[in-house]
């Protein structure tokens, strides 16, 4: 059976949407996982349809938070040069999440110790400025004019809420 191009950006929109609740369950990043998900959305990056790259992309920046093990598995299915070379895409969305999953895996030592899996990156908690990363929860003096006025009205506006 053929799969619209609508109906595989829409299952991958729920998809990103849920990813952060997902990230935050063992569990369920072990179905994630042992479904193949992870290793399906990293052969959709390499898609020619934007909407599709931006919603993987954005899925993968959740789930490469603060999990070792999913971070070694994406590492092994090439997602490390797949975003890599989205961080030049037109598209500041794809940019953007290509960026912030790409910090996750790549910020990560090999040995995965408890304190690289907390240094991973998820969008509820930092903002990407200009592929420069501004934790929300940071001391806003440490950053740029431009950067603090995006933390500050961004803390307000929509810290109770999934940002995408």
């Amino acid at each position: 059976a053929v799969v619209s191009t609508q109906s595989t950006g829409n299952t991958l929109g729920i998809l990103r949407n849920i990813s952060s609740n997902i990230a935050q369950v063992r569990a369920f990043r072990a179905e994630v996982r042992e479904s193949g998900i992870l290793v399906q959305l990293v052969a959709l990056l390499h898609s020619n349809n934007d909407t599709i790259i931006s919603t993987a992309a954005g899925a993968l920046w959740n789930l490469s938070a603060r999990s070792p093990t999913d971070q070694e598995l994406l590492k092994e299915h090439g997602a490390v040069p797949a975003l890599r070379a989205l961080t030049t895409h037109p598209d500041k969305s794809i940019r953007k999440s290509a960026a912030g999953a790409l910090r996750n895996l790549t910020s990560s030592s090999s040995q995965h110790s408890d304190s690289s899996a907390k240094r991973s990156l998820s969008p509820t908690q930092y903002w990407l400025d200009d592929y420069s990363l501004v934790s929300s929860g940071d001391s806003a003096s440490r950053h740029s004019p431009q950067a603090r006025r995006k933390v500050e009205g961004r803390k307000s506006s929509e810290r109770s809420r999934y940002i995408r």
